[in-house]
């Protein structure tokens, strides 16, 4: 076949007659992207509030993250039969509204168990849809748009206390920051529907149950272990950096809360720009050479930290561990069907996001126990040890690539 400019004339054709549909959905994902991550940053700002209004103790917001994280790990570890029963289009414009009408039930809960319920439906909802995105982005999108749609999501997080804040002061309570984003989950689902046509026949997704990879034959196979373990692995390190940066500056390096405050911040901003970033130079170098380049940064950035030679580099440490660990799952997710096989993309990108939310609950909580037994240093020592852990995890799972195909990834 011959090419012009290294691009397939039959390929070309195809995006011709196909190319607006293509960016119209990533438009749709990207928004989806930004809305899924609104929740996320909500939490932390409202609790204060929720828990005066509720008249509960501080250690019961563990209650609500125990609950939300349960919702989201069972649905994302099952989203490749639930993709295959109900289609993305569906399942995302379900999910979506479920979890509308749960955000919008906060404003309106009379005690605290009322939003233990809905932080696991919640949650049930939100594994569907993350795994979901995922899952399509991953088959049908490039690696920079994939980059690019993870770097919405940060911004998402980083709108949410935004947005909360002037919900907050414009009525003066937490609930209609809550209403105003279920609100616009409802206007996702209600998008979703529209276009659930247009998500059909999406490429790598099974047009049926039939057609469906089981899921015990993903399971059984090696890799799939070694791919959730990384996924453990590399995502509990990412939250162990963002959320113990600013008790580590304040209460192990003697800084001011308000420059510890903005560094901890400044973390998330450079984790999402190293996804803007990642995805622009995507098209010049390798998925595996990205990954290994990003693990020996944020490896570098952990060891500053923990050098402890003065206050700028600890800030220079936080800040850079965001900006080279931010793109590595986006990387890890594009590159999940050549490490499995095409079959059985769509079962593991869900378990690969259900291994995530558990590194995301479990990983910082031992690195809370570790600190507490021998002293916070041992935080950024731990956190370099779990990215040193997902570097030799990453070159095992070569041995398992078909053809050991590295060199093309």
């Amino acid at each position: 076949m011959r090419k012009i400019r290294g691009i397939n004339i039959n390929e070309r054709n195809i995006m011709a007659k196909h190319g607006w549909r293509e960016i119209f959905l990533i438009g749709i994902v990207y928004i989806s992207f930004i809305s899924l991550g609104l929740p996320d940053g909500l939490q932390g700002v409202t609790w204060p509030s929720m828990m005066d209004f509720f008249k509960v103790p501080i250690d019961s917001l563990g209650v609500l993250l125990f609950a939300g994280t349960a919702g989201y790990l069972l649905t994302s570890f099952f989203s490749g039969r639930l993709i295959a029963v109900f289609g993305i289009g569906f399942l995302l414009a379900a999910s979506c509204a479920v979890t509308g009408a749960a955000l919008l039930g906060y404003a309106f809960a009379p005690d605290f168990i009322t939003i233990a319920v809905l932080a696991l439906i919640v949650g049930l909802a939100g594994g569907a849809i993350d795994a979901g995105l995922n899952a399509y982005a991953a088959e049908n999108f490039s690696k920079r748009v994939m980059q690019w749609l993870h770097a919405s999501y940060g911004l998402g997080v980083m709108l949410g206390p935004v947005i909360m804040v002037y919900f907050i002061n414009m009525s003066n309570s937490w609930k209609s920051a809550y209403a105003a984003s279920g609100i616009l989950q409802i206007l996702m689902a209600i998008i979703f529907f529209c276009t659930v046509r247009m998500w059909k026949g999406s490429r790598g997704a099974p047009d049926s149950v039939q057609d469906a990879e089981p899921i015990k034959n993903t399971i059984i196979k090696p890799s799939s272990w070694i791919n959730m373990l990384l996924f453990f692995i590399v995502s509990g390190a990412e939250a162990g950096v963002g959320i113990w940066a600013y008790t580590f500056l304040t209460e192990a390096r003697g800084i001011a809360h308000s420059p510890a405050a903005f560094v901890a911040g400044a973390f998330w901003a450079a984790y999402t720009f190293g996804r803007v970033i990642a995805g622009a130079f995507s098209k010049y170098i390798k998925t595996y050479r990205l990954i290994y380049l990003c693990l020996v940064g944020a490896l570098f950035g952990t060891a500053l930290i923990w050098a402890g030679i003065n206050t700028a580099a600890d800030f220079t440490g936080v800040i850079l561990s965001g900006l080279f660990i931010g793109p590595i799952f986006p990387a890890l997710v594009s590159g999940t069907k050549k490490r499995v096989g095409g079959h059985h993309a769509f079962n593991m990108v869900g378990m690969q996001m259900a291994a995530s939310g558990l590194g995301y609950a479990v990983l910082p909580g031992i690195a809370g126990i570790a600190a507490r037994h021998w002293g916070l240093e041992t935080l950024p020592l731990f956190i370099a040890c779990l990215l040193a852990f997902s570097a030799v995890l990453y070159r095992i799972l070569y041995y398992f690539m078909p053809g050991h195909i590295l060199d093309k990834h």
